[in-house]
């Protein structure tokens, strides 16, 4: 191939792949500097004694722990991409597994600490962990009944599914020509297995051990 190929064609080519590449790099990085500077804006209200390098270091690490950083993806997972039966795409479920795990931490530190704007901080970010771990529950029970489908129902349609979907949110589309059409939404939505951790947290619940036990269940389909 590398004799078919001129220099020119070559160069172009390597040029336009790293464009490429700078761009999706680019785009994933750009919510990562807009946390960093919301957590900085939130932290530097809630620690006005702070100085500035205090407050960089806190925001910097709190983006690194809560937002998908892939230069911590320990080496040996990085090995499974090779192994022969397991999926490709193994780093992404881990970072997943670890800023989920980060994100409850922090907010429970943030909530018990002893400074009131921290607190505020813990209950915002609780707030929206809550919404982004009920929102495809909703969503699915308001489809389910919109498509006139009982819970009984439902529990009958998972025992003819596959195993990596029986557990599995669903939007009910209604009938079609074979029987009831659904989406499997925890499939576009991985935080869903964050649910019942956060549950566990809110209830007071050992949350690690369910961690656990969901991350066990969310990496089942990529082996």
């Amino acid at each position: 191939v590398d004799q078919l190929m001129t220099p020119g064609v070559t160069g172009t080519a390597r040029r336009g792949f790293q464009k490429a590449l700078d761009v999706y790099q680019g785009s994933d990085n750009l919510w990562k500097l807009y946390a960093f500077e919301n957590e900085m804006a939130r932290y530097s209200k809630a620690m006005p004694d702070a100085s500035q390098e205090e407050i960089e270091r806190l925001a910097a690490k709190i983006v690194r722990n809560t937002y998908p950083t892939y230069s911590l993806v320990p080496r040996a997972i990085k090995g499974l991409r090779r192994f022969p039966i397991t999926g490709t795409f193994v780093s992404f479920p881990y970072e997943v597994a670890r800023t989920g795990y980060h994100t409850i931490e922090q907010t429970i530190s943030e909530l018990k600490n002893d400074n009131p704007g921290i607190q505020r901080i813990g209950a915002q970010r609780l707030t929206g962990l809550a919404v982004a771990t009920t929102f495809s529950s909703i969503a699915g029970l308001t489809s389910r009944l919109l498509a006139g489908v009982s819970k009984d129902d439902e529990d009958d349609m998972r025992e003819f599914l596959p195993p990596w979907m029986e557990n599995s949110q669903f939007i009910h589309l209604g009938e079609g020509e074979n029987g009831p059409r659904v989406m499997d939404l925890s499939y576009s939505d991985p935080y869903a297995y964050l649910r019942t951790p956060v549950i566990a947290m809110l209830r007071g619940d050992d949350w690690k051990k369910s961690l656990m036990d969901a991350t066990g269940e969310f990496f089942a389909p990529y082996i």
